[in-house]
């Protein structure tokens, strides 16, 4: 793999790796709790949305298949069990994974122009895809905070 392709996908293990601890022996009841009634989302949401949103950001970015994401059902998601966010997040580091293995240097400089948005590069979209993972890795970890807290 490129040794740029590589430094992505060791930036996004990490991220991904602390959305599952903020996940990991959550009870049932924690995945769909929100910390206030309105304008907040809970670990099921969050993470479902993660997911989502780096399927397009970086699998389609780089490979250009249709992932076919319906980003408003992402903040309608729920979950039985933390295994099936666990689940979710290991199918989304696999298909980054896959999609920057076959990237190459002159492809991540390539432009890429997201749906409403303005063109940028590949690589440009991919640092802002992993800045956009991780803000939502802090929700996630807050939001189990607060879960934890009202206890």
């Amino acid at each position: 793999m490129d040794p740029e392709a590589q430094s992505y996908v060791d930036a996004l293990h990490n991220l991904w790796e602390q959305a599952r601890q903020a996940l990991k022996d959550l009870p049932p009841q924690a995945l769909d709790w929100k910390p206030l009634p309105k304008d907040t989302n809970s670990p099921a949401v969050i993470a479902t949305h993660m997911c989502g949103s780096m399927a397009f950001g970086v699998y389609q970015s780089l490979t250009g298949v249709d992932v076919r994401r319906q980003r408003d059902a992402e903040f309608r998601a729920t979950a039985q069990t933390a295994a099936d966010l666990l689940a979710l997040i290991d199918k989304a580091e696999a298909q980054c994974r896959e999609a920057l293995g076959r990237a190459s240097p002159s492809a991540l400089g390539e432009t890429f122009a997201p749906p409403g948005r303005d063109p940028m590069s590949r690589r440009g979209w991919l640092q802002r895809s992993l800045t956009h993972l991780g803000t939502h890795v802090g929700h996630l970890q807050l939001t189990r905070q607060l879960w934890e807290a009202q206890k």
